[in-house]
């Protein structure tokens, strides 16, 4: 979608070695005011095809896969094995979660961002590393959720899915350089309306029953990557 079309962009101009796309939608015309991999000639078409196909153009090398089809609870967790750094686009709570509790089961980093209207959140979760998703939204479902944060429930400003989104491939090449720094400890808030930005320390909560069954996995793998 809007976050995902300006981060695959920016992953595979800077010669990411592999990615994999995963959308079980087709390209709209309300989409193309924010998803800029699309032009009218995609409208109808899967938009991971469409968009493996403009990326390609772009860097012919690269070792692109599709996963035309929802990310399901079933599924979650075989397309984030064998993958350095996971990032989540999606537009609703129900997709958010099953994606953070496969990431965090296997041990991969997940750079997820979410906008809403003008205002928009980045947030790196890392098990053992901050708070996880479930921190942040204590006690809360997706089914309570999803109705007022989706991307449903009002009109996103295209621009702000394009900085988030960007910022979700800086996030995922500073990961993968060693970069990272202290960002998986944190929750940025970007507001596109008045040009402000908050960075909030996300800790961990003590009575968190995610965090505390994680603490008993062992420590996930360093991010692997070659040349």
């Amino acid at each position: 979608g809007g976050l995902g079309c300006p981060a695959a962009l920016y992953l595979t101009g800077a010669g990411i070695g592999h990615l994999t796309l995963v959308d079980g939608g087709h390209v709209e015309l309300s989409n193309l005011h924010r998803q800029l991999l699309f032009t009218l000639a995609e409208v109808g078409a899967p938009k991971v095809l469409a968009a493996a196909a403009r990326l390609r153009l772009q860097h012919p090398a690269i070792e692109l896969k599709t996963h035309h089809g929802d990310l399901t609870a079933t599924n979650a967790r075989a397309l984030v094995a064998g993958h350095d750094v996971i990032l989540d686009c999606t537009d609703n709570f129900t997709s958010r979660f099953i994606l953070h509790d496969a990431c965090q089961a296997l041990g991969r980093p997940l750079v997820s961002a979410a906008v809403h209207r003008f205002e928009g959140t980045l947030d790196i979760f890392q098990r053992g590393t901050g708070g996880c998703l479930h921190c942040l939204w204590a006690g809360r479902t997706a089914t309570e959720l999803d109705p007022q944060e989706n991307c449903a429930g009002g009109p996103v400003f295209g621009p702000a899915v394009g900085v988030l989104g960007v910022m979700q491939a800086a996030e995922t090449l500073k990961l993968i350089l060693g970069l990272a720094g202290t960002a998986a400890q944190q929750t940025r808030l970007v507001n596109l309306l008045d040009g402000s930005a908050l960075t909030i320390e996300r800790l961990a909560r003590p009575d968190c029953p995610v965090c505390r069954r994680l603490e008993q996995l062992p420590p996930p793998a360093t991010v692997q990557h070659s040349e």
